[in-house]
Formats: structure tokens, sequence, C-alpha cells
């Protein structure tokens, strides 16, 4: 390769084809004189070069970009195992010697800790024998970014990563529908230093209208979901803002350099363990910006204060220069362009609290530009000549389908709300205004948007493709639900119901708390996605990677929906490495068992009986179903799914959590403050019935010679609760097993204070159930968006109470497990938790594989931290 760096602004307009859209009009900015953040762009060719002459372990890797490779998209398993399988083969492979070295050199220039690579599709189109590109920014945001410690592991690492970006599942699945041959594709890489900033943000232009987004510190906290920025609208013809919203902006990311470590020691311990880089040191090497900030210690939050959340992180003066920018900028670009702005002092500044954001502090701040993207400037769309080997027409429809989801560029979503349950859907909408008055009948793999989602809506969502609700948080029962059938979910979306009407096609992404509206109707999706023609199947016992592909019998063709909300069944368990601490999961449905094939897990933490009963009676109160007289019919169907989920584990652990229905949770008797109301184990002191049901349920799988079940009592409140129920268990007989436990579930915090008295009681073990302990210690309503931020890292006092608990379940020999949001919406939480002793963790199947690496990471942290005291 002749230049494998070119630096932003001295980029000529000859090589575009070899840097992307994104570093050449960067490039054309810093040469005019405007001011641009710094950086440099790896070549597109590059990764061509490198597939073809590395020596790789199975040819299809080193054929990726140069042979038809058709997928079977329509089996999410297949997909996603053989998109993990390239991502590894790539990541696992060597670069170049002299490429990571020029790259270390140029990194070092940029005089920055943390680094962002951004991916820039380049497409290859062969026309007449001669080959041109064209740059697709349209669809820039199908590609993640990834931000990296400036060390010459990290770099070659994120690096690598990058380039899989190019062939991930949902790119894959892109591809694939589109009619994109991954022959036509080049990837080119911006890399730039990541500066602390006071502000920054998007600004998108179009004919009518210019839209302007601001938050305070770093931008991709917008993307990511993690606030909700300041809007404008400005007047493209005047100039002047017409409209301003204030946004929700509780907390603003910054890189705590003084926390990061010195690159000569990250040198050294990666030298010392080359067996393992990333899973030995204390901090993360690169992280996806879109969908994984949570997981990145060198890019961390701040809370802020009351005043700066009622402040625009762009004040006056900025603003306008803002808009002088951009009406030079549709001179030079077209009316359609976006780009991403920065306010700092041009230099590496160190931000440690809230305080820091403040313009006052910082006198020589100045705007710059971190990237552009014009959409006019695109070249026009496929010539009518494509490769011989291509469908004439594949081009053509796939143009019309990129056409549709252009209109979902992730920078630019119609409404935001909170990421609630992780995946993708494409579906009409299904609006339920009135949610006292449930429908009978809902169309299946439509999106379902309410204003609220509790869990006598279980029959509504089974065959949902995703949902969309006004209230609630990760911690609802609209995120619990969406989870636990592995279907995407977006909660907190303001004014949704009216908003949105039946029939309109959406997108929404639940990684990232995004509704994207499609602009087609949906008989012209269904007129073009049928039209695709289908391609020959392809023998799999030839190439195990070679995928026949069969159009007819994906939901987006039949249905119109599609779903990608993500299963780790494609996973072997050879994958993951032993660990001592007990990863468990949490389970509601038998069917959910088919999304931990092959996964080591190590029995079920908590096993939702609410569920698993509202499952069978509907959408009605159990109680009245079972006071009809269908007592016996409850015992039968419940022993057989219950019997399912132990069969399954046998002999490992099932804990089984007795019922606690909450009045706001289905169709029953109101209550004015139904968090704290009639329910748990002071629900039976009232009424036993139904507790005695499910006593006979687990007394039947016991008999079935299940003995791995085990009871878990919620929400405790005192210990005469807890006797009255260990009475009940042991009249059933379920104690004549040996080795049944009966635990309960540490919601309340009195717990804290008399669990020496509830063990004498007969207590154990206990389950720590965060999302209850947090609202209760702190007043926060878990269903209340605007207390999400609580909920998404540990509070102190939270911590602290966990702490106590494990430690004095040590002190009782008695076990303890942890389950509930704290441990997936923070990791860092699990060093925490490993440190001081905890028995489990039990998470639900979509976050076992990143649970599971993080305890991972922590137990051999704690093994080298010993090793060093010695």
């Amino acid at each position: 390769m002749d230049t494998l760096l070119y630096w932003i602004g001295k980029i000529q307009p000859s090589e575009r084809s070899l840097v992307g859209d994104r570093a050449f009009y960067l490039s054309q900015q810093a040469q005019v004189g405007r001011a641009v953040i710094p950086g440099f762009a790896i070549a597109a060719p590059a990764l061509r070069e490198f597939l073809a002459t590395n020596k790789w372990s199975e040819p299809l890797i080193g054929e990726l970009l140069t042979s038809m490779l058709h997928i079977n998209v329509d089996n999410v398993q297949q997909l996603k195992g053989l998109a993990s399988h390239i991502r590894q083969e790539l990541c696992e492979a060597e670069l170049p010697e002299t490429w990571v070295d020029t790259l270390e050199v140029a990194a070092d220039q940029l005089n920055s800790p943390v680094l962002i690579f951004r991916p820039c599709l380049v497409e290859r189109v062969i026309s007449r024998g001669a080959e041109y590109t064209q740059n697709f920014s349209q669809i820039s945001g199908l590609l993640e970014s990834r931000v990296c410690r400036n060390n010459r592991y990290s770099l070659s690492r994120v690096w690598k990563e990058t380039w899989a970006e190019l062939f991930s599942a949902r790119s894959l699945f892109y591809w694939q529908k589109s009619g994109i041959c991954l022959q036509q594709l080049d990837l080119a890489i911006l890399v730039q230093p990541v500066w602390n900033a006071i502000a920054a943000g998007s600004l998108e232009t179009r004919s009518d209208i210019w839209e302007i987004k601001g938050t305070w510190g770093l931008g991709m906290s917008i993307p990511a979901g993690k606030t909700v920025a300041d809007y404008y609208q400005v007047n493209p013809i005047t100039g002047r803002v017409q409209q301003q919203t204030l946004g929700n902006k509780l907390i603003a990311y910054h890189v705590p350099v003084n926390q990061i470590p010195p690159k000569s020691f990250i040198e050294y311990a990666l030298a010392k363990n080359s067996h393992d880089h990333s899973s030995d040191l204390p901090w993360e090497m690169e992280v996806s910006v879109a969908t994984n900030l949570d997981f990145c210690q060198f890019i961390q939050p701040l809370m802020l204060d009351e005043a700066q959340q009622q402040q625009y992180a762009l004040p006056e003066p900025f603003l306008s220069e803002l808009i002088g920018f951009t009406e030079t900028l549709v001179a030079d670009l077209g009316e359609r362009v976006v780009w991403e702005w920065i306010v700092c002092p041009g230099q590496k500044i160190e931000i440690n609290t809230s305080a820091d954001f403040n313009y006052q502090k910082w006198p020589s701040l100045q705007l710059y530009l971190s990237q552009v993207i014009s959409w006019d400037s695109t070249p026009k769309p496929y010539p009518n000549n494509v490769p011989n080997n291509v469908p004439n027409n594949l081009a053509d429809q796939g143009e019309n389908i990129r056409d549709n989801l252009a209109n979902f560029s992730e920078n630019h979503p119609w409404l935001l709300g909170v990421g609630a349950s992780p995946g993708e859907a494409i579906a009409p909408a299904f609006v339920i205004s009135d949610y006292g008055q449930l429908p009978t009948t809902i169309p299946p793999k439509s999106m379902i948007v309410a204003k609220t989602i509790n869990v006598d809506a279980l029959f509504c969502l089974k065959e949902a493709a995703g949902v969309i609700a006004e209230q609630g948080g990760m911690t609802s029962h609209a995120a619990i639900l969406a989870r636990e059938l592995g279907i995407p979910a977006v909660v907190g979306v303001i004014g949704a119901t009216k908003k949105i009407r039946s029939g309109q096609l959406l997108l929404i992404n639940g990684d990232r708390g995004k509704v994207f509206q499609m602009q087609s109707q949906i008989s012209e999706v269904k007129k073009t996605l049928n039209q695709l023609p289908q391609k020959t199947p392809v023998s799999m016992n030839s190439d195990p990677y070679s995928l026949p592909m069969s159009l007819p019998n994906n939901p987006v063709y039949n249905n119109y929906a599609y779903n990608n909300s993500g299963s780790n069944s494609a996973y072997n368990s050879a994958y993951f490495e032993a660990i001592v601490t007990q990863i468990m999961v949490n389970l509601s449905q038998v069917k959910s068992l088919e999304k931990i094939d092959n996964l080591p897990v190590d029995g079920v933490g908590l096993l939702r009986s609410e569920l698993m009963i509202l499952d069978i009676v509907g959408p009605q109160n159990p109680q009245n179903w079972i006071e009809a007289g269908h007592q016996q019919e409850f015992i039968d169907l419940m022993s057989d799914a219950v019997t399912k989920i132990a069969r399954y584990f046998f002999p490992r652990p099932v804990f089984y959590r007795s019922c606690d229905l909450r009045a706001d949770e289905y169709l029953g008797p109101e209550e004015r403050n139904p968090a704290l109301g009639v329910h748990g184990t002071f629900s039976y002191l009232l009424d036993s019935s139904l507790f005695e049901l499910e006593l006979a349920v687990l007394d039947r799988v016991q008999n079935d010679g299940y003995t791995n079940i085990n009871l878990i009592l919620p929400f405790v409140r005192s210990v005469e609760e807890f006797v009255f129920c260990r009475q009940k268990v042991e009249q059933t007989g379920l104690t004549r097993v040996n080795s049944f436990q009966l635990w309960i579930m540490a919601e309340v915090p009195s717990v804290l204070f008399l669990l020496q008295d509830y063990v004498k009681a007969g207590v154990q073990g206990i389950a720590i159930g965060t999302n209850d302990l947090t609202q209760l210690l702190l007043g926060s309503d878990r269903n209340h968006p605007q207390f999400q931020h609580i909920f998404e890292t540990p509070h102190p006092a939270v911590k602290e109470a966990i702490r106590q608990l494990i430690t004095l379940t040590k002190s009782f020999n008695i076990p303890c497990s942890i389950c509930g949001q704290a441990v997936v919406m923070d990791p860092r939480f699990i060093d925490d938790l490993v440190r001081w002793g905890v028995t489990g963790i039990s998470v639900e199947p979509t976050s076992f594989e990143t649970t599971y690496r993080a305890i991972a990471r922590s137990e051999k942290r704690l093994l080298l931290e010993a090793a060093r005291r010695e």
C-alpha cells in the first residue's frame, strides 16, 4: 500500500475515495481556515489488503470482500454465529508491524489519552470493467464508532474492531436486504482525539428548517440516549431561532484524564499479561460509543447541579457563530448537511466536577467542527451496469430499501426515550390510548404503543415486534416484560400515544432509546421487499459459513416487521472461561429456555411466577380466576411449566419466587400507593389461597423427582410474615427434601437491620433485589423516567447497603445472590460485588454474556492484586 494514513487538512479531491466522506469534508473545512478537530484517515484499501495477505485459518475470512457470500439472515442464530466468528477471526489476527508502527506514531501526534475511531463506508461499484467509488453518508449510523486508550495494543485492537463493524449481524442483515454485495464495500476510518468539551452537539440542515441539538460535556451522550439534548429550530432564510426547547440534561460525560493510567504503565501491564491483555486490566480498553457507554471507564458521567440542568448548554454568542458557520457550509456543500460541533479551549483540559462546565472558567473557548456529512453531494445511485453475478434489478430494489432506511439515520430519531430492552424492530404501530380497556385482540408483529405496560398486558406482547411506552424506566415492568420476551422496548417516550397513530410504520432501537419514523407507507414497503429475488440455497454441508438465503420465511416479508433483539444461543460454552462466582438467569417463561442453549448457566436465580400465572389466567385478576373454581387447573398448568424449567436445569438449582402482584400491575382494585400497598408476603396474611396453590405446585414438582426446586419469598416486611410463610411451607411437606432452601428477597431496607432475626427464624439465603431496594432507600419511583439516572449507576447509599448485606450473610454462613438491573446497568459494580464475596449474580439472558465476562475480569483482577501484594 502506497499511503496508509491521510491527515485532515491535507486530503486532496482525488483522494476522497480513499478516505471516505467524513475525513474528506472535514479536511475541506480545515483547508479554508475553519476550526476542526484534527485527525487522520486510515485508507479504505487497507482492509482489502489485510484480508488478502493474511494467513487465515479459514479461507472464508480472506474472501469476505471478493466472493459472493450468501447469508441466511432469516436465521438469527446462524447470522449471529457467523458475525461473531468473523469478528473473532479479525480481532485475533495480527496487523503488519509497520502499519501499527505508523498508526502509533500518528496517534502520538494527536496528543490525547483517548481516541475515537469513526468508520466511513465507501462503496465500490464495478461498471464496464472499471471501478469507481461512492460514499454512503446516509447510512453512516449503521456502523458504530469506538473509543479507546491511546496505546499500541488498544490502537491495534480497536482498528480491527472497527473493521469488524462491516460484518456485524446488523450490517450483514442490511447488506443482504439492500442488495449490496460485500464485493462492493470498502471501509475507511477517521481517527480523532477525544477532547473534553464544555458543550457539544449536532446540527442538521434541510431546505425548510435547521435543527440544532446541544448538551453539556461530550456529545456522544446524545446518540447513546443518556441525555435529552437542548433543541433549536432555525429559519434558514432569516437565520433566526424560531423555536427552542430546554433538554433533560441530568449528567454530562467527560474524560477523567488524571484517572487514566500513564501509557508506560499500560504497556508494561500488557507485556506482563500478554496471554489475555484486556481482562487483566482494571479498565476497558475500547468500547462502542453508542451502545456501551456505561461500560467505558475512561469516559465517565458527572451529575449536574440543578442550576446547570436549567441552563442551555450553548449560550447566545456560540449559537450565533454556529448559525453563521452553517450558512457557509450549506453554501459550500448543499442544503442537506449534518455536522457535529464542540466548544472547548482547543487543548487538553481536566474536568473533574460539574463546576468545570462553566464558560466563565475557560477564557479561550472556541467552536470546532468534529465531523461533517453532506447528503446532497453524494454521487447518484447505482448505475444500470452491476456485476454479472448479481440480478439486474437487485441494485435498484436495494436502493429503494436504502432510501426508506436512510430516514433512520441513528443520529436523527423522531422520538427519544429510555432504551429498556435491547434490539431493533420495524413494525406498524398499534396504539392503546386507554390502558384500562385493553383490546381483546392485537395484530401480530405490531409495535405496541401505550401510556404504560403492566404484567397483565403479557398476552398483548407475546406476538408484538416491539414496545413503546410513555411511562417507565429500565426497571419498569414494560422493560422487564420486553427483555423476558426478547423484544426491543423504548420507555419514557413523552406523548407517544398522541404523536403516533395506529398503522404508522416505525423503527425502534431498544439499545439507545430511539424511535424512527418510516416515511414510506406499508404497502410501498411490502411491494419493495417482496419483489427482492430469492437466492438459490447453498448446501450447508459444503461450507458451514456459506449460508442459504430464504427470504419468504422472514417476518419482515410476511408481516412487515423485522426484529433483531439478540440471543446468546449462537455461543458455545467453550467460548467462556471458568469463573468461581455463580452466574444464574432470571426467567418467567418456558420459551425463554431457547435463549440460553449452550450457555454455562449455574441455574435460575429468579423464576418470576407472576408472568407464568398471568400467562395461564389471561388479562384478569388471578385471584378471581382461581375462586371461580379453577384451582386444580391452576396446579396442573403451573406444575407443567415449572417442571419443564426444573427438568431443563436439573440438578442445577431453580429459585421460584412466589407471586407478588401489585395493584398497578393487573386488573385489580386500585390503591393510592401500589408500591407500598398490599402485596408481597403481607398479602399472604390476608389471603393465603394463591400462595398455598403455588406451594402445591412446587410439591408436585418435587414429587416428580426434581429436587432442585427452591422458594424465594417476595417483599418481606417483617419476621412474623416470614414465620407465617415458613409454617405453610412445612405443612406442604417441601422441607422433607434436605436440599430444599427457603430464601427471602432483600428488597425492604429493614432486612439489613433484622437479618440475624430472619436467620434465626429459618431464612437459608437472601436474594438482593436492587430495583426495589434502590426505590425504597432513595425514595425514587422506579417507573418514573425522570429518576432513571438514579437506577443507572448504584447510589453510594445503595452500594453500602448491599455491601453490609453481603458481609452479614458471610458472617451468618448463608448464601447471598443479587438480581436486578444495577448489575447490568453498571458492570463496574461487579468489581465491588466480587470483592465483597457475593455468592451469585442473576441476570436476564440478554445480559448473560456481558455479565459473565465482567465477572471473569473482576476475578482475574483480584488474583492479580493478591499476587502483587505477595
